[in-house]
């Protein structure tokens, strides 16, 4: 063989082989792009479906946020309400072991101050449907003159005791001159926490 040939056929030989590379770099290229085109629609797929997880999940965030702050004004709500429950049972009823004396007193108090005096004073405890309050019925009588009664009603009506006048009933005093009034009232005693 002589060195033209030999040049020749290493032409040929470079030729094949940049061929061979140039087959085996598009055959790559045909490979990744195959593989691109076949796991572009599940990476798609993919992408959608977490999209559409994800608003999902942004909407329960937002109905949890919702019922949340719906809660917490219920809540808050709840508390006013015990608030003004403890305020009513608490600060406008009488504690129960010296709610009778009291009231006894104030009414004692109030009928010295419109120029009467009590008599014939009974009362009686009745349950209460609301479980830490009791009732507490007073009857008594008076006599007077009718403004020393107005005077009496009226501070019964601006006591900072909470007073209920259930009955009044006016006659002609036997002792001359005055108004016999008989009063029924109620009032509500309150169990302080811890008592029995």
């Amino acid at each position: 063989m002589n060195w033209r040939t030999f040049e020749r056929l290493e032409t040929i030989w470079q030729w094949m082989e940049r061929r061979r590379f140039a087959r085996w770099v598009l055959t790559l290229l045909a490979i990744d792009l195959a593989l691109l085109v076949a796991g572009y629609g599940p990476l798609r797929w993919m992408d959608m479906r977490l999209r559409a997880d994800m608003q999902a999940a942004e909407r329960d965030v937002r109905a949890t946020r919702q019922a949340l702050l719906e809660w917490h004004s219920a809540l808050q709500r709840v508390q006013r309400a015990q608030r003004t429950r403890d305020d009513l049972l608490y600060r406008q009823f009488l504690p129960e072991d010296r709610g009778f004396p009291t009231v006894r007193d104030a009414l004692e108090r109030m009928a010295m101050q419109a120029g009467l005096r009590l008599q014939n004073f009974t009362y009686t405890h009745e349950a209460v449907r609301v479980p830490p309050v009791q009732s507490l019925s007073i009857q008594f009588s008076l006599t007077g003159g009718y403004e020393q009664i107005r005077r009496f009603i009226q501070s019964i009506e601006t006591a900072p005791q909470f007073l209920i006048l259930e009955s009044i009933r006016l006659r002609s005093s036997q002792q001359g001159g005055g108004v016999e009034l008989e009063l029924a009232l109620r009032t509500f005693l309150v169990r302080r926490d811890g008592e029995e």
